[in-house]
């Protein structure tokens, strides 16, 4: 199962050839079909034929009518995770985030007013994490 990190990133990389693909398209624009009226006055009399067929409607080109989520890249580059979400980034329990944030310690944080909602910038918590790394060394 991958991890919140991979999903981050591979909504990234989704976004980039989302982005390359829309610039390839924007250089080349399809052409649009002419719109034929839909609207046709029915005869009333019986004495002449009615046409039963459907009206012609435009064909409209698949990436025009398609809807896509777009990755959260393309909003912004550093997210911000709620408490749930910073403990699975960082593979700690959400009491001991709220623990180190008591005592004033753990990875920087955002909070909206006193007693609002607490969220995590991704860099912080990556720079969190790279601080805390323990290097092994080689010599015994």
């Amino acid at each position: 199962m991958p991890t919140l990190i991979e999903k981050h990133l591979q909504r990234q990389k989704d976004a980039q050839k989302a982005k390359a693909a829309k610039q390839a398209a924007m250089a080349r624009p399809p052409s649009l079909p002419a719109v034929s009226s839909s609207l046709q006055s029915v005869p009333s009399t019986k004495s002449q034929p009615v046409d039963l067929a459907a009206p012609q409607r435009a064909q409209f080109p698949v990436e025009y009518l398609s809807v896509e989520s777009r990755a959260l890249s393309t909003f912004d580059d550093n997210p911000l995770f709620g408490t749930c979400g910073a403990a699975e980034i960082l593979a700690v329990g959400v009491d001991l985030l709220k623990k180190w944030r008591k005592r004033n310690n753990g990875p920087d944080y955002v909070q909206y007013g006193p007693g609002g909602p607490v969220r995590y910038e991704l860099d912080a918590l990556m720079a969190f994490r790279a601080r805390h790394r323990v290097k092994v060394s080689s010599k015994p």
